[in-house]
């Protein structure tokens, strides 16, 4: 049925009911729910059950205003003028009178709920994007996905524990909670969301998707640059938000703290130094600390390298060292001493045996050109070497493979200043190893399986291998859950094949509302097209006296239109989102409010600190005494020169070799 025809008789009906109302006043209850019915009908739904809904109406009304004029005065056997009172109220009533009052009511109720039912198919004219709608306009084939459509690889319903109970919640589709289990027809259920800051993803996306992993059983490693999910907020109106590490501790986790943005607060330790363990594992650390920006100069990244990893391997292995050096606040510190004592240190370390040759070997490629590698090497370590973030480096009790081993729930607290993603990228690098590793030696199987919720992965910085850890880490009992604010960032930390690769293996990639149009366009051609209804109108203006009085004619077609336009990305209402699965058509979704689940009621709204989850951190961090050594007197130990056509190494007086050959 037209909407607009739908209208105008709902309209129609309104008056009647309202005039009826007039003289009877015992009818308005019973005509307000009859309108009310209608006015559902035309607004929320279309075709059969919009019909249904307004002819059900339109009987009740009719019944009822029939009976009422027809009542009798039974003891006087004439017609009088109709009683409402006696009628509603006569308990002794003929089979018409009853058959009125019977219909009447449930004519009413049963057009209000023929109406609310059809509220599934809503009006074209009334939504722009949703099942059965594209564009405003109605569906012909294909478009959005319904929950059949949906059904084969999804389940619906709140979390929840049990099989296939948990899963990424991707939201509401026509108001039913929507997940997709990892394993369910093999789905590794990687997943991609976008959305620019104030989308609403940690509390539409994020939150619920934790509750979803508490129900599963699964570890978690959360990162969270607000530092919000752990203890919670106080809000603009001064009212407390709890956090989830209380509720996770409720459901039997551990829960562990880094806190990188705060760590006077309360942190649990980590420290890189402590935790590789060997010669390969810290030439990958030291190397994607150095790299992990993106994009740079080779010869300087690869100086800064070598130059970062020799000190490391210094710190780690100088037999002189106490242990309580050992750690990145000493890497710095060594940037600091003249080369010529440095320089002694590895032959000294060297020569007894001390530190593995690996070591030596970078530094010797790396000390001719020590002043410019250092200025490289201490801007990118320097803010993760800063006051209390340097005793979080200095100690370490946190054992990764134990995330594995017991359910624990992992913060990770971001700062909004300053760049720790050298610090970020070493962790998650060793944290997905030691995963992987324990797996491989577990029948390829981890005891308890890993989620990766990766809010901002953009700050963590370039993780090595990650576009083949996405690959291969399904079968390991590891998923992954990043979260961007656009491709731009993607791909400018791992370069465009890579981060098409990272996207490839994505199973899952959802979108809020974004602000960059290369993001926009990448999901409105993932999206496709659909045949649709089109309605089109046409008037004749040439004689504006003639086209006053001549109707509009309309016109009906079927054509092809894409399901979203890029730049609708940019307009999308809040709350709101695009999903796209596989073997499914895609989604338009309403995210799923954290306050809308039940495990939110059970919060406690006792306010938390994060020292309530995390100890206290200690403020000194001790270093190594830097030697002192006159500059202009000491005299640098020189190596033996080498055969004149072999190329000079270090500081060697190359003028000086000429001369003595």
């Amino acid at each position: 049925m037209n909407s607009r025809y739908t209208l105008l008789l709902v309209s129609a009906l309104a008056v009647t009911g309202l005039a009826a109302g007039f003289f009877f006043p015992m009818l308005l209850p019973i005509i307000a729910v009859s309108l009310l019915a209608g006015w559902l009908g035309a607004r929320s739904g279309r075709g059969a059950p919009a019909a249904v809904a307004v002819v059900l109406m339109a009987a009740a009304l009719a019944w009822g205003a029939w009976a009422a004029f027809t009542v009798r005065d039974r003891n006087r056997g004439r017609d009088v003028r109709p009683n409402i009172v006696m009628w509603v109220k006569a308990g002794e009533a003929i089979p018409a009178d009853r058959a009125a009052r019977f219909g009447l009511v449930l004519g009413a109720l049963a057009g209000l709920a023929m109406s609310l039912a059809a509220g599934r198919y809503a009006d074209p004219g009334l939504r722009q994007h949703g099942v059965k709608v594209v564009q405003g306009r109605p569906v012909v084939k294909g478009g959005w996905a319904d929950d059949r459509n949906v059904a084969p690889v999804c389940e619906f319903g709140p979390p929840r524990p049990g099989r296939y109970g948990g899963g990424i919640v991707l939201g509401r589709l026509e108001g039913r909670i929507v997940r997709i289990p990892v394993g369910k027809k093999g789905m590794a259920a990687h997943t991609a969301a976008f959305g620019t800051s104030g989308s609403g993803k940690t509390f539409g996306f994020v939150l619920p998707n934790i509750i979803s992993a508490a129900h599963e059983g699964w570890s978690m490693v959360i990162s969270d640059p607000k530092g919000e999910l752990v203890a919670g907020k106080w809000n603009a109106r001064g009212e407390y938000e709890p956090g989830i590490a209380e509720w996770l501790i409720e459901q039997g986790y551990r829960v562990l703290v880094l806190n990188f943005k705060n760590p006077a607060q309360g942190s649990h330790l980590w420290n890189p130094l402590c935790e590789a363990r060997d010669d390969a594992e810290f030439r990958r650390v030291c190397e994607a600390m150095i790299n992990c920006a993106g994009k740079e100069n080779p010869f300087f990244a690869g100086g800064e390298s070598n130059l970062f990893t020799s000190l490391v391997g210094l710190t780690r292995y100088n037999s002189d060292f106490l242990d309580n050096w050992r750690h990145m606040r000493t890497v710095l510190s060594l940037l600091a001493w003249p080369v010529e004592a440095l320089e002694a240190e590895f032959d000294r370390e060297f020569r007894e045996g001390r530190l593995p040759t690996f070591f030596y070997e970078k530094w010797q490629s790396s000390r001719g050109m020590f002043n410019n590698f250092a200025t490289g090497v201490a801007n990118k370590v320097a803010v993760m070497t800063d006051g209390p973030l340097a005793a979080v480096t200095a100690g370490h009790d946190i054992d990764l493979v134990s995330i594995a081993r017991e359910k624990t729930a992992l913060f990770v607290i971001l700062p909004t200043q300053g760049d720790l993603r050298p610090l970020l990228t070493a962790f998650y690098f060793l944290l997905f190893k030691r995963l992987v590793d324990f797996a491989e030696v577990n029948h390829n199987r981890l005891p308890i399986p890993c989620r990766f919720l990766l809010d901002e992965v953009a700050n963590i910085g370039r993780i090595p291998d990650f576009n083949q850890r996405v690959s291969f880490d399904r079968g390991l009992g590891i998923n992954y859950v990043c979260i961007l604010q656009s491709l731009t960032q993607l791909g400018s930390l791992y370069g465009a094949a890579d981060a098409e690769t990272i996207l490839g293996n994505m199973d899952v990639r959802i979108a809020l509302r974004v602000n960059d149009m290369r993001t926009a366009r990448y999901f409105a051609g993932m999206l496709g097209r659909a045949r649709v209804r089109d309605i089109s109108e046409r008037r004749d203006i040439t004689m504006p006296l003639k086209s006053a009085f001549e109707m509009t004619k309309r016109s009906e077609s079927v054509k092809d239109m894409p399901l979203m336009d890029d730049w609708q990305f940019l307009e999308m209402p809040f709350f709101q989102a695009v999903a796209r699965i596989p073997t499914c058509r895609p989604l338009y979704l309403h995210t799923l409010a954290f306050s809308e689940m039940k495990e939110f009621q059970e919060l406690s709204r006792e306010p938390r600190t994060v020292a309530d989850f995390a100890p206290q951190v200690s403020t000194g961090v001790p270093t190594p005494p830097i030697p002192e050594m006159d500059r202009d007197q000491a005299e640098p130990k020189r190596r033996q020169p080498r055969p004149r056509h072999s190329e000079p190494a270090g500081d060697v007086d190359v003028l000086e070799l000429f001369n003595q050959s």
